[in-house]
């Protein structure tokens, strides 16, 4: 398939009928590359939905929303998109898909446009206009859950790159791609088929009941399906809803609506830090009062204590004084004790009285030396005395780098609150814009909460679907049985045993096909990789799991690379990697559109893409790019691969956008 036309009308800032000719320029060979640029709002975004919804429709509320609003407000209320394509046989197929106003503009609702669908095929020449036919046309060429590989923008590519489980979620979409689902599809036809022979020969009220159980669970399953399809829809406008304001809050401050978390926790910290700048300050408080106001008495501390040893020596004197003769007659006294062994020979009178005086001058000689003149001062008691010794020894032996840690510590967290206060009032809005930042917050965390339960409805549905699911399965073996149980003639067990036996053939196939084609997938994603990644080199493998499609990576030393390890670059080079080789492998020769395709990239991986994927993209690729993407660098290097070039230009006047030949220019 190639597109040859796109006509949007009324759409978006598409005010006017606008035309883009995809078979303009030098369609030789090698020139596969269609570009359009265009600045952020100019409309390249519109171009891709415009296709989707050309091909697939949209919701008449949808539509009556992205009308232009100039002509809306001049009374045009009709909307029109046109595709043209030739098919892989040759033939041209026109597709058109309009809305139009069924009441008056002043009051018209999404429930007010009726929308049309015309197909026309050149050869043969046919026209339809009848959904059953139009629906059969596209399940055959662009089936809807396939084009996601190939119609995708950098967002996209994000987030394949960013899920973890991407490839298990895309799984039923890959088979489709890869043509397995096909042949799955035809056995269950088969299968439906057997069945539907076999419920000809069975008693038809135990065939009621089991196919009866069996229809409830199938429209239970399709009721789950839908509520599936409904939140996924709400979903998006609620991540469409918050993104809107997230926009308008960056448009409102110049700063992402995540920075004021930021802002809260440096609130936060800056209260944390001041609560302990407080306990420091009073711990320094407690030091000065306890310690230092007695450290700067410095050397009149040892005075003091000098003090106190001499009032305690003259009161020891003073006592030694008063006791002396006593203590002197005491000692001779037990000198000359009758008996004593050193007492021997006994002394006369004379040589006692010589003892007795030469003890007593002794004693007057000790008198002398410790009897000092000293003035009572102090007078303390024993208790006050060993009480002010204990004070003055800890006093002296305090540390005095406690305070000077303490200090440290209060300057530093000083410090800290200086940048805190400082990054603050970088964010700090002025009092009259507070109360816009409140109610964008607001609003944002509304939108937060909504996706959030609607992500958790979406969990129970799922949970819901594979428990029927489940019971599906089970009700399917039933009605086996209930088969089983029931004679049927030879002619009709013959076919039913040919489908059978049909249906594990198709099986059978459905297992080879999917080997071979993985391996194509493989081979594919891992030739694109080593091509795209600025660290291919060290990859030395890429294989997908046949049942799950999980993709693992090893190094050349054969560990494996988990994705969530690789550098984001590396990562969207995978998802690309991955959506290329799904291309490639595929039947389906479609084309490839991309919307911002570098945004998310670094220049290495840029100039990759541009020279490695874009050139081998497909058959035809359409690029909606902005200057800052394919600037003029990568415009030059894609050169030799361009087919045609043009801009998106947008009118602030007219609030409306046209097309003109040729990229952006530089000076």
């Amino acid at each position: 398939m190639r597109l040859l036309k796109l006509v949007i009308d009324n759409y978006k800032c598409f005010a006017e009928r606008t035309e883009f000719d995809f078979t303009a320029g030098n369609g030789g060979p090698g020139r596969n590359v269609f570009l359009i640029g265009g600045m952020n709002g100019a409309g390249k975004t519109s171009v891709m939905e415009a296709i989707n919804i050309c091909l697939y429709g949209e919701k008449e509320q949808v539509i009556l929303d992205c009308i232009n609003p100039g002509q809306l407000g001049r009374g045009k209320a009709d909307s029109c998109f046109q595709l043209q394509f030739q098919e892989q046989n040759g033939s041209i197929a026109t597709l058109e898909r309009s809305w139009r106003a069924t009441g008056p503009t002043s009051d018209i609702t999404g429930g007010r446009l009726k929308q049309d669908v015309a197909l026309h095929i050149d050869e043969p020449n046919y026209t339809s206009t009848e959904e059953d036919y139009y629906q059969s046309f596209m399940a055959k060429n662009i089936p809807e859950g396939i084009t996601q590989f190939f119609f995708f923008d950098g967002e996209k590519i994000q987030d394949m790159a960013e899920d973890e489980s991407a490839e298990y979620k895309l799984r039923v979409s890959m088979e489709a791609a890869l043509g397995i689902e096909n042949v799955r599809r035809l056995a269950e036809d088969i299968k439906t088929l057997r069945r539907q022979q076999r419920r000809n020969e069975v008693s038809d009220a135990d065939v009621d009941l089991q196919e009866n159980k069996l229809r409830g669970l199938q429209r239970k399953l399709e009721e789950i399906d839908a509520g599936l399809e409904e939140a996924d829809q709400d979903l998006k406008d609620f991540e469409a809803e918050s993104n809107g304001a997230e926009a308008r809050f960056k448009s409102s401050f110049g700063f992402e609506a995540t920075t004021v978390d930021e802002f809260k926790q440096a609130e936060r910290k800056r209260s944390q830090l001041t609560s302990r700048l407080n306990e420091i300050e009073s711990q320094i408080g407690n030091y000065v009062t306890d310690n230092l106001a007695a450290a700067l008495l410095g050397e009149h501390l040892d005075e003091l204590q000098r003090q106190v040893e001499r009032e305690e020596n003259a009161r020891r004197a003073t006592i030694f004084k008063e006791f002396a003769p006593e203590l002197g007659n005491a000692i001779v006294g037990v000198i000359l004790q009758r008996g004593a062994r050193w007492c021997r020979p006994t002394l006369t009178e004379a040589d006692t009285r010589d003892l007795q005086n030469a003890v007593e001058e002794v004693i007057r000689e000790f008198q002398c030396r410790t009897e000092e003149a000293v003035v009572p001062v102090l007078g303390f008691s024993e208790n006050d005395k060993a009480r002010v010794l204990s004070r003055v020894r800890e006093i002296q032996q305090s540390r005095p780098d406690r305070l000077k840690a303490l200090l440290e510590q209060k300057n530093a967290i000083e410090d800290q609150l200086q940048k805190i206060e400082k990054d603050l009032q970088a964010f700090r809005p002025s009092e009259d814009r507070d109360q816009l930042m409140n109610e964008l917050m607001n609003e944002i965390t509304t939108w937060t909460q909504h996706i959030g339960q609607k992500r958790e409805e979406q969990q129970s549905l799922e949970r819901e679907r594979e428990k029927i699911s489940e019971q599906i399965d089970a009700a399917e073996n039933d009605l086996e049985v209930v088969y089983q149980q029931h004679e049927v003639s030879r002619t009709a067990e013959a076919f039913i045993e040919r489908c059978k036996t049909l249906e594990d053939l198709l099986e059978e196939y459905r297992e080879a096909l999917r080997e071979s084609r993985i391996g194509q997938l493989q081979a594919n994603t891992f030739e694109m990789y080593q091509a795209l990644a600025t660290k291919g080199d060290l990859i030395s493998d890429i294989t997908v799991d046949r049942d799950t499609y999980q993709i693992t990576i090893r190094n050349r030393q054969g560990h494996v690379i988990q994705k969530k390890n690789l550098s984001a670059g590396e990562k969207e080079v995978f998802a690309i990697s991955l959506l290329w080789g799904l291309a490639q492998t595929s039947e389906l020769r479609l084309p490839i559109i991309i919307d911002t395709p570098l945004s998310r990239l670094d220049s290495s991986h840029r100039k990759a893409i541009v020279t490695e994927y874009f050139p081998h993209a497909g058959a035809q690729v359409i690029l909606l790019s902005t200057d800052t993407e394919v600037d003029r660098e990568y415009y030059m290097q894609l050169q030799p691969y361009l087919q045609h070039s043009v801009r998106l230009v947008f009118n602030l006047e007219t609030e409306s956008t046209t097309i003109e030949e040729g990229y952006f220019t530089w000076r």
